[in-house]
């Protein structure tokens, strides 16, 4: 029996590393993302930014899709100086109208 594979448009595969190029700027600034079922009974959260100890973390659901990763993360990054390292033209230009905000 042949196992059948789902198919991921290119709009998809484009957000899939676009996510992949964000998680890689908030390793390099020091963020670790964390993808984990956060939703719990009478608490609803998409994820966020938090600080455990002396260790900040981006925590994302694991059941949103892609652009909403994408999209929280992004905005999530805002938050540190990026200067000093190097991010990818596409997330840079993802990432300055937030800034701006």
């Amino acid at each position: 029996m042949a196992r059948q594979t789902k198919r991921v448009s290119e709009r998809e595969l484009a957000e899939i590393q676009l996510l992949g190029s964000l998680e890689d700027v908030a390793r390099r600034v020091g963020v670790e993302v964390v993808h984990d079922h956060i939703r719990a009974e009478g608490f609803m959260s998409r994820g966020g930014a938090c600080r455990l100890h002396d260790r900040w973390m981006i925590l994302l659901d694991r059941k949103m899709s892609t652009s909403d990763k994408v999209d929280l993360l992004a905005t999530e990054l805002t938050r540190w100086p990026l200067d000093s390292v190097f991010v990818p033209p596409a997330v840079r230009h993802l990432l300055e109208p937030r800034s701006a905000a």
